[in-house]
């Protein structure tokens, strides 16, 4: 069997991570697939070893977790060697200025399929990520066709946190999403538990995926969701002309919510013919919510296959409820 992942730590100098590199690349070692490099503070003898390493074996992936130094030239050698997972695990500091640049490179020239950033979204990134995957922006320098050429996104899936984003990220994040023209995974989550995000960016994050040519799941999983993103939601995304076919709304906070906005998400559910899979879990629902949702189950257009209501504080009256429908 073939390990996913190998996982590079830091040793007693650099001279100690080198050798595991080394001998990751030699090939008696194991195969696999993605390189995690944890906590390492990466100098240029470990980005030679990174790029033998990339030379010796096709790498599909490589995540940076807690890593310092020079990242950004460990991008650039992954991505020009064709790696297809991308993430930034920096327990949501904020990404050098150089890596949001070299990001932004790969995303524009490279083959990244699916990319994870927990991280802060700062203006630097969010911009780095709108010239990376905006297919409206073109280089006008007299560089050579091979350099220089540009093609669609191949970006599929995107896990963003958005927590505390300014307001000009959120933004610059809402004019990229429509441009990513093959994404079908998004989830929006927040890396802070105390964190309610504003109704005005996540409506305006929402609005920007209405119509999206091929947006099939969305997850906005551990964010407060407030009533206006929720009637954003029902208006634009699960509406009888949409193609999303799973709606995560889970939430992870300290004590339940009310999920607000319920009856206009069930009235939207109803006429909806595509979406196979919903959770409210970690909702507090109440017996008037319960109603509204079954009546939308009940209706001939709904499709859903799978709905996930864990934790919802439901009462035996609302179980019932339920059983009856």
């Amino acid at each position: 069997m073939i390990p996913e992942l190998i996982f590079v730590t830091p040793g007693i100098g650099t001279s100690s991570t080198v050798s595991q590199l080394d001998h990751a690349a030699h090939p008696s070692h194991a195969d696999f697939k993605e390189i995690f490099l944890a906590s390492l503070h990466i100098d240029p003898p470990i980005v030679q070893a990174i790029r033998r390493l990339l030379d010796a074996r096709p790498v599909r992936g490589i995540h940076f977790g807690r890593c310092t130094g020079q990242v950004h030239h460990v991008l650039g050698a992954a991505c020009a060697r064709g790696v297809e997972k991308v993430s930034f695990l920096c327990d949501f500091r904020r990404m050098e200025s150089s890596w949001c640049q070299a990001l932004g490179r790969c995303l524009r020239f490279g083959k990244i399929k699916k990319l994870v950033l927990q991280t802060h979204l700062t203006n630097e990134l969010a911009k780095a990520m709108y010239k990376g995957l905006s297919n409206n922006n073109h280089h006008t320098s007299m560089l050579s066709s091979s350099s220089s050429q540009h093609h669609d996104t191949t970006l599929t899936e995107l896990s963003v946190a958005v927590s505390h984003a300014t307001w000009q990220s959120i933004v610059l994040l809402s004019a990229t999403l429509p441009n990513c023209t093959s994404l079908k995974k998004l989830s929006l989550n927040r890396h802070d538990l105390l964190y309610e995000m504003e109704e005005s960016k996540l409506s305006t994050l929402l609005k920007s995926l209405a119509n999206h040519p091929s947006l099939t799941e969305l997850c906005i999983q551990g964010s407060s969701c407030p009533p206006g993103g929720i009637h954003v939601i029902a208006e634009h995304l699960i509406g009888s002309n949409n193609g999303l076919e799973k709606l995560d709304l889970s939430n992870h906070r300290f004590g339940m919510d009310r999920l607000e906005g319920m009856s206009c998400l069930s009235k939207a559910l109803s006429t909806n013919a595509s979406l196979k899979f919903l959770s409210l879990a970690g909702h507090e629902l109440n017996e008037e919510d319960i109603h509204g949702l079954c009546r939308a189950l009940n209706s001939t257009s709904t499709r859903i296959q799978e709905l996930c209501l864990n934790d919802c504080q439901i009462t035996n009256a609302g179980v019932s409820i339920i059983a009856q429908s």
